[in-house]
């Protein structure tokens, strides 16, 4: 039993020692197998829970290592106020090592879709989806994970000339409120007000759109420009991490190229049962924070081994996890 070790990281540690990659490519049966402490399960059972679990751990803020996910704070429609997104500034080794991890869990939901025990619970952009399946970004993805900036640069570029400053100002409070004038000092901020190129990533770190951005002004002219810069910047925030969960599927499914056959939704179902209902959502989202907290004080999971599975004969116990269970 290791508590205060998330089943992520167990499952992480376990499943990086196995000698051949390729052994996880399975169809019509379990991946791994699970040792579970003190219990008698049998069958898909505690599989299909350690998967749930894992999953659910990666949305609960500062819960797994590296912080790998985050909370999509910036999104303001039902539909995504309860995402989460890749963290940008996840970019260590250990990091990137575990963002493959996360893409051969859902490789392996996708080579077992139609056998329903390898069902992801998550819930991610449409923005995550079709990095996957690789379609093109749209505006409407870009609102997804900022709703705010995404209503102020449809304005911006809307506006006519007279209307410019009054638009230039709600923006750059906007920047203070997100943090965005940190830098500057009383003075600076009393002065006439600028809004540059630059913007703050769902992590909050703040970069430049271009070289220079932190010096350039928005003016009516280069509105456009700071637009596309703007939407292209925030929407490729984290390809670096995509790349390596791309990485990480194409271990379980060599031929993941052929996604591009795919729509993001086709493939968020092959992988994901999670429910678009913004009440459901909220209610999960709360049982998830619970469970998980309660799974890492007294955690069930002694380890995941490949091909190994220790069976125990405690009848009373098996009784007792599946009341637990089925509450």
């Amino acid at each position: 039993q290791r508590t205060g070790v998330t089943l992520f990281q167990q499952g992480f540690e376990a499943l990086n020692k196995i000698d051949s990659i390729a052994d996880l490519r399975v169809y019509g049966e379990t991946a791994f197998k699970c040792d579970l402490a003190g219990m008698s399960a049998q069958g898909t059972g505690p599989y299909r829970q350690i998967l749930t679990d894992i999953i659910h751990e990666l949305h609960v803020p500062k819960l797994v290592p590296e912080a790998l996910f985050i909370p999509n704070t910036n999104a303001t429609d039902d539909a995504n106020v309860h995402t989460i997104v890749p963290n940008p500034s996840s970019g260590s080794s250990q990091a990137l090592a575990m963002f493959e991890y996360v893409g051969r869990l859902i490789g392996i939901a996708i080579r077992n879709h139609d056998k329903g025990y390898t069902m992801l619970p998550f819930s991610l952009t449409s923005t995550f989806w079709k990095q996957l399946s690789r379609e093109k970004l749209n505006n409407q993805d870009f609102e997804g994970i900022d709703g705010r900036m995404h209503k102020m640069l449809m304005n911006l570029e809307q506006c006519p000339f007279e209307d410019f400053d009054v638009v230039v100002d709600s923006m750059y409070h906007a920047n203070v409120d997100t943090g965005g004038t940190e830098n500057m000092d009383e003075e600076e901020k009393e002065g006439e007000r600028y809004v540059y190129f630059t913007t703050r990533l769902s992590c909050g770190r703040l970069i430049e759109l271009l070289p220079g951005g932190a010096v350039m002004p928005l003016t009516y002219s280069n509105r456009h420009l700071y637009a596309t810069l703007m939407r292209r910047a925030r929407l490729a925030e984290s390809r670096v991490q995509m790349s390596r969960i791309r990485l990480g599927i194409s271990d379980i499914v060599p031929m993941s190229a052929l996604f591009r056959l795919f729509t993001w939704k086709e493939l968020e179902k092959m992988v994901s049962f999670w429910l678009c209902n913004s009440n459901m959502c909220a209610v999960i989202h709360m049982n998830t924070i619970t469970r998980v907290t309660r799974l890492i004080h007294r955690t069930h999971l002694t380890h995941l081994t490949h091909l190994t599975h220790t069976k125990h004969t405690k009848h009373t116990k098996h009784t007792k996890h599946t009341k637990h269970t089925n509450t």
